[in-house]
């Protein structure tokens, strides 16, 4: 007999759980205003839980990755060499601040030669509603904003840094 296979559970999934868990063993509590030794020690141990996980949420998780050019002999390209070795670092920052940033730069490059793009939930500029935001920085600089307005519409929202003498250099994908 086949078994039904579980999502993969994450230390947030599991959090959530013993959170809900924590808040059900306190209304079941109160509306039995059960004040028993076995109840106090089962709500102080789903508090612990919860104190002991979300300290380990608050951390930022960093995930390093050595990669190529995306044609590279690295990912199967046969006709093609290797190429130069790139950094990308995933920075988990979403129970601190609610921001997942992805930084990329050449493998022993200078700190400055980086670009990175930090996704998250921001207040759009003209209607004042969070919406999803990604921004993209170089040298710590927010270069440019993108608000997604629904739709398949986005608004583009650019730093005054970014343009040089007057002009936005702007390319279009081909």
């Amino acid at each position: 007999m086949n078994q039904p296979t579980l999502p993969p559970v994450t230390l947030a999934g599991a959090v959530a759980v013993i959170e809900s868990l924590h808040d059900q063993l306190l209304r079941v509590r109160r509306a039995f205003d059960d004040t028993s030794e076995a109840s106090a020690k089962a709500i102080a141990q789903a508090e612990a839980f919860v104190q002991a996980f979300s300290a380990a949420l608050v951390e930022e998780l960093t995930t390093t990755r050595i990669v190529g050019h995306l044609g590279s002999g690295r990912y199967g390209n046969a006709g093609c060499g290797r190429g130069p070795d790139f950094v990308i670092n995933i920075v988990d920052r979403a129970y601190k601040c609610g921001q997942v940033e992805l930084e990329v730069s050449p493998a022993g490059g200078h700190i400055d030669d980086f670009l990175s793009v930090v996704a998250e939930i921001a207040p759009h500029p003209q209607l004042g509603i969070p919406v999803p935001t990604l921004r993209i920085h170089n040298d710590g600089e927010t270069l440019a904003s993108v608000f997604n307005e629904g739709l398949g519409r986005v608004l583009l929202a650019t730093s005054s840094s970014a343009k040089t003498a007057g002009v936005l250099r702007i390319k279009e994908a081909a």
